[in-house]
């Protein structure tokens, strides 16, 4: 029994010092691999070549390039007298402005029409405004009939107050017209600044917008 303790002991020993031995030439082995050969990639993992891609992004565009300024837009103008006289007033306080022209539709004020009906019960309506005397009307496509058209809201609740009268049941709304309308854009943060809080007070359908820069 005795000799068998020593054997296991020596055995011990013996695969220790083997251990010893192998864990350096491992050591160097892996750290002196061979050169690849031609045509042959290394291999990457997918976290490698995400990292090495937000690298390469960093590097062509650094965090906060290309990043635009604030800007602003100051309109619309409806003549272009206005929008001259406000671009002379920023010019003046140190701002860079510059013009621009849009098709838009601008509210003018406000009409009163009856909807698109047959063209008998048009004519029968026609027949009870020439009764009254009324010719402030004009028939339109689809037999719509236009009763007027008022700049001011108080003067178009009158005319309807007395078509309602008549028995008739028009329809009152604002009166929209495609026109040019003039710009400024301006260059830098400005919505503070005395000269710009004039203008609108002066003109109330300019107002003051917030736009990306050029």
């Amino acid at each position: 029994m005795r000799h068998l303790i020593y054997l296991l002991v020596v055995a011990n020993l013996v695969f220790f010092l083997w251990n010893a031995i192998q864990d350096p030439v491992v050591n160097e082995a892996g750290q002196e691999l061979p050169p690849l050969p031609d045509g042959v990639r290394k291999l990457v993992t997918l976290e490698e070549r995400e990292q090495a891609a937000v690298e390469a992004v960093t590097a062509a565009e650094p965090p906060g390039a290309g990043m635009p300024l604030a800007c602003q837009t100051l309109g619309p103008f409806l003549s272009i007298g206005d929008l001259q006289a406000a671009k002379a007033r920023i010019d003046q306080v140190g701002y860079a402005s510059e013009q621009r022209t849009s098709e838009t539709d601008v509210k003018i004020g406000y009409w009163i029409y009856l909807p698109a009906m047959k063209s008998d019960k048009a004519h029968e309506i026609t027949r009870l405004l020439d009764s009254k005397q009324d010719r402030d009307y004009y028939i339109g496509k689809d037999n719509l009939i236009a009763l007027g058209a008022f700049k001011e809201i108080s003067r178009a609740q009158i005319r309807l107050k007395k078509l309602r009268k008549y028995g008739l049941d028009p329809v009152l709304e604002p009166h929209y017209q495609t026109r040019s309308v003039h710009w400024l854009d301006i260059d830098g943060s400005g919505s503070t600044d005395g000269v710009l809080s004039a203008i609108i007070r002066d003109l109330p359908d300019v107002q003051l917008q917030a736009r990306a820069c050029q």
